[in-house]
């Protein structure tokens, strides 16, 4: 069960509030009995722009979903869903132009959903960026194995 009190704070971040969520509105895609969790982080510094990752990985018992939203200086607002690697593994790649305000995680699923294993958001730069674009291709490059175009 999904346990505000065990979630690991990223690096960087304070948590600020959590309450409990129904899958009875938007963000939220799956609908179970179970109640959701949504914790809001809120940075313990400035976090300047810039490439960064957020990363979460759960137990693999169940099926979650998350969605981040991210408030920027001004009150501008990013929804996120979180691009899935394997089951329960969430990697998003990001570019911040304003300084971050506050990271707001909304955890719903099917089954029974565990607290996350990882919740990781940092700063990687560029070259970061260009490297997980580069194991991304790996990756499926191993899964699906070479694709050549123009062949009979």
């Amino acid at each position: 069960m999904l346990d505000a009190t065990r979630f690991p704070i990223p690096a960087g971040f304070r948590l600020g509030a959590t309450e409990e969520v129904r899958g009875d509105g938007n963000p939220v895609r799956v609908v179970h009995p179970d109640p959701g969790l949504q914790l809001t982080l809120v940075p313990a510094g400035a976090i300047p722009g810039g490439w960064y990752q957020l990363e979460l990985q759960f137990p693999p018992e169940g099926l979650v979903d998350v969605v981040a939203k991210l408030v920027f200086a001004g009150d501008q607002v990013l929804w996120l869903r979180l691009p899935l690697l394997a089951r329960n593994h969430g990697l998003a790649h990001l570019r911040l132009e304003d300084g971050l305000e506050n990271l707001t995680l909304v955890i719903t699923g099917s089954g029974r959903l565990g607290t996350p294993t990882l919740c990781r958001f940092e700063r990687v730069g560029l070259g970061g960026q260009v490297a997980a674009g580069g194991a991304a291709r790996r990756d499926i490059f191993a899964r699906e194995g070479s694709v050549c175009c123009g062949q009979a």
